[in-house]
């Protein structure tokens, strides 16, 4: 049983990782990308390239790379616009930390960044949109960039060359995937905060999901501060690149908290240390930030190596746990052959592996050779982020599922083991346990069935539970509306009604009276009739159930003895 659940669970996965994999490949691929966009001009070769004292010619920008850049430095970029016949040429590039400063044939064209600058603040990642004259088609083009912190840029992103419309249009199609994503997280985080709403108003637990929509509040700020969605939905460029920085420094401690509160894992003296960094470093961050002694783009290895951390001490023990509960949940009583621990398991330990390769891709790009290929374009910390996050729904939606199965089941099993076999009613054990839940006022009927004894000598057992069986369906009947209905023994019954109206045990025992009378019209072999007798809480002042019973049984045995007189 727990080799199948595993090997079909492993199955799945795969199955689903696929799945998510070609769909987002394909999306993000030209198939949907329209002509005009596709053939924009990209400005790449033939430049003239300045920087610390040296001077390079025919320079390919994507191939141009300077290390450890420092504040100040400046690098100028020379080459000839091209002289295509387009009506308001613009020209559109990205700079990070950075001024910019654009001239066409000598002529300031466009400035950017230097108040931030001369303020010692950081400059703004900017996907800068240069609008050009028509008469300036053919003229040369110079580009002066001041590095505004150290380590600012490494290399130059592209320079495109069309008009304003299908360079916009352009960006959004290559940014397709990005967008879908984010929007994916954004749309998430919603549904779940206004479940937790809904929950919270139920006076219901919804830590979990609060967690989780931070989760993916978290992400989709991220991926659209990151990947420059932003810059095209507003020009508060300063903001945007400060948020592209708190959220990525607070991805780990989200992370962490969203697994603790899902699993209501209790962590141990280390881990709460470490889960402690995980929330103050970004806090110290921002604070030093604030105070403009450092700037928040100085902290990415920090985080790196606080990463790396929680990968060693963190997550074993969560994975541990989630592998504990999966396998302790396969060999529950109940059950059902869905497991949605393997799901989340499965995400977490996705997002583990992009997360590392995504640090590792960074590092070797600021640190190595930086190779420009389709695996270094990849935005590993996306993808994992996407699998935690589907996985993480899975989880939810299959956590859910499971919930309600074995809840079925364990009310299946809790029926049996309740409900007393000959005739459905609530047997003596549910009895005495509902009992002790109840709750002032309420009132006991104790029902004595006459003459079982005398049909069980006189014409055999089979004929007594066929008594005992058409007696108790014309109680259920006549007592309908009742809080329980049990039989508690042989020939005894017992009713209970909570918070009841008043003389509602005479009238339901005159109803079973009446049910009894016309079925010994049909001239069985036995005839029916019961000794009652009730008591409601109110008339005693003790208010204890075994008072009100023994009261209520008291006057069933009147009755009795009337009955055998």
């Amino acid at each position: 049983m727990y080799k199948k659940s595993i090997h079909q669970n492993v199955i799945t996965l795969i199955i689903l990782f696929i799945a998510v994999t070609s769909i987002m490949l394909f999306f993000g691929s030209d198939a949907f990308s329209s002509k005009s966009a596709v053939s924009l001009g990209s400005l790449d070769d033939g430049y003239s390239i300045s920087a610390r004292n040296e001077t390079n010619t025919s320079v390919k920008l994507s191939t141009f790379h300077i290390k450890n850049i420092r504040r100040g430095e400046i690098i100028r970029l020379y080459n000839d616009l091209p002289e295509d016949e387009i009506i308001s040429p613009t020209i559109m590039f990205i700079t990070y930390l950075s001024t910019v400063d654009v001239y066409v044939d000598g002529k300031l064209v466009y400035s950017y960044g230097h108040d931030y600058y001369n303020k010692g603040k950081i400059i703004p990642k900017k996907q800068h949109l240069i609008t050009l004259d028509d008469k300036d088609k053919n003229e040369s083009l110079e580009i002066v960039v001041v590095a505004g912190e150290n380590g600012a840029f490494e290399n130059f992103g592209p320079i495109y060359f069309g008009t304003r419309k299908d360079l916009v249009k352009s960006f959004l199609q290559k940014h397709r995937l990005v967008i879908f994503i984010g929007g994916f997280f954004i749309m998430y985080a919603c549904l779940l905060l206004s479940l937790a709403l809904y929950l919270t108003l139920q006076k219901k637990r919804a830590l979990s999901l609060l967690a989780s929509a931070g989760v993916g509040i978290i992400f989709g700020t991220y991926i659209y501060a990151y990947e420059d969605v932003f810059c095209f939905i507003s020009n508060n460029d300063y903001f945007f690149t400060i948020l592209e920085y708190i959220s990525l420094y607070f991805i780990p401690l989200a992370i962490v908290l969203t697994i603790y509160s899902v699993q209501n894992y209790k962590a141990g003296i280390i881990q709460k240390i470490i889960e402690a960094v995980n929330l103050i470093l970004p806090i110290i961050f921002i604070i030093l930030h604030v105070s403009n002694k450092v700037h928040l783009s100085r902290f990415p290895i920090a985080i790196h190596i606080l990463c790396v951390v929680d990968i060693l001490f963190l997550f074993p023990p969560l994975v541990k746990r989630l592998y504990t509960e999966f396998r302790k949940e396969i060999e529950s009583t109940t059950y059902t052959g869905i497991n949605a621990f393997s799901y989340l398991t499965f995400g977490f330990i996705s997002f583990m592996v992009m997360g590392f390769i995504e640090i590792v891709k960074y590092n070797v790009k600021i640190y190595g050779n930086n190779p420009d290929n389709f695996l270094t374009r990849v935005n590993y910390l996306t993808l994992g982020s996407l699998y935690f996050t589907i996985c993480l729904f899975i989880y939810y939606l299959l956590n859910s599922i499971e919930h309600i199965n074995s809840q079925y089941v364990k009310e299946q099993l809790e029926g049996l083991a309740y409900t007393d076999e000959l005739t459905g009613l609530i047997n003596r054990a549910k009895c005495m346990q509902f009992t002790k839940t109840l709750e002032s006022p309420y009132a006991v009927v104790s029902i004595d069935l006459d003459r079982l004894k005398l049909v069980n000598d006189t014409y055999g057992h089979l004929e007594g539970d066929k008594m005992i069986r058409t007696f108790s369906e014309l109680l259920s009947k006549a007592f309908d509306g009742a809080s329980l209905i049990g039989r508690t023994g042989g020939d005894e019954f017992m009713v209970i009604y909570e918070s009841p109206s008043a003389n509602v045990c005479d009238k339901a025992i005159r109803t079973l009276e009446e049910y009894m009378a016309e079925f010994n019209q049909k001239k069985e072999k036995f005839t029916l009739s019961a000794s009652m007798g009730y008591a409601y809480s109110s008339e005693l002042s003790t208010m204890g159930f075994n008072d009100v019973f023994y009261l209520a049984d008291s006057r069933m045995y009147e009755m009795k003895e009337k009955h055998h007189a």
